[in-house]
Order: C-alpha cells, then sequence, then structure tokens
C-alpha cells in the first residue's frame, strides 16, 4: 500500500495513467520508491506502451536493488525506443548489476551502434565480457 494516500484525482479516475504517472513521480521525488513502483506499474497496466512509464519504473527498481525486475521494464522501453542508446545503456547496466555480464554487453553492443565514438560505453563493455571472457571480436579499437 502507498505510504501515503494517493490524491483524489487518482480515486475518482482509476483509469487515466497520466495521473498514476504524475503520482509515480511525485513519490520518486519524495523517495517513496515502493508507492512509486506501484504508480508507474498501474501506469504500465493501463498503457503498456508508455515509453517514459517503463523508463521510471525500471529506474525506480534500479534504485532498489531489484536489477532483475529493472531490467525486464527497461529492456521493453528500449524495444519500443529502439534508437536511443541512452536506453540500451540503462538495459546494459540493470544487467551488469544483475550479474548478467553476457546481457549486458548486449545491451552495450546496441548502445555502440548508435554510438559508436562513446567511450564511457565502450569501457563498460569492455569489464563485462571480462566478467566472462569473451574475447571474440576484440579489436584493440573496438573492444
Amino acid at each position: 500500500t502507498p505510504a501515503c494516500p494517493p490524491p483524489q484525482v487518482v480515486k475518482s479516475f482509476p483509469e487515466l495513467h497520466s495521473a498514476f504517472y504524475n503520482l509515480g513521480l511525485v513519490y520518486t521525488y519524495q523517495h517513496q520508491y515502493e508507492s512509486a513502483a506501484q504508480a508507474f506499474e498501474k501506469v504500465v497496466e493501463l498503457k503498456p506502451t508508455y515509453v517514459d512509464a517503463l523508463q521510471n519504473l525500471g529506474g525506480v527498481l534500479f534504485g532498489v536493488n531489484e536489477f532483475d525486475r529493472a531490467a525486464v521494464y527497461l529492456e521493453r522501453a528500449a524495444g519500443l525506443a529502439p534508437d536511443d542508446p541512452n536506453m540500451h545503456r540503462n538495459v546494459a547496466a540493470a544487467y551488469a548489476r544483475a550479474g548478467k555480464h553476457g546481457r549486458a554487453v548486449a545491451a552495450f553492443s546496441r548502445a555502440l551502434k548508435l554510438e559508436p565514438a562513446d567511450n564511457a560505453t565502450r569501457s563498460k563493455r569492455a569489464y563485462c565480457r571480462q566478467q566472462i571472457c569473451d574475447w571474440s571480436n576484440w579489436s584493440v579499437q573496438g573492444n
């Protein structure tokens, strides 16, 4: 249950996804992450392709160390915004923190296809490759 009761608009219009989205943002700002996750989950239930809600839900879950759950929502968001390298970096970060380095490598690689000059992402991908001893297709410039 939420830490504080939801505003009247959410009670009056339970099908209004934007009310739940804004409530999720408020809860996030107030560091009430469980309540924020519940609000964003309701948004995703009402509007499954709402990229910002998926991204925020993943971010909240990441912030409370639920990396596997975060990866699920971040992956969905990235699938809906495949040309956004930040989406793929977020997916990769969740997988890396969950210890799923192979999946992290794949997500970092997708981000690098969109932004090949991103050396920070290249470095993080190299670290994940090191964790799984994957040196296939390795080159000095293109690690």
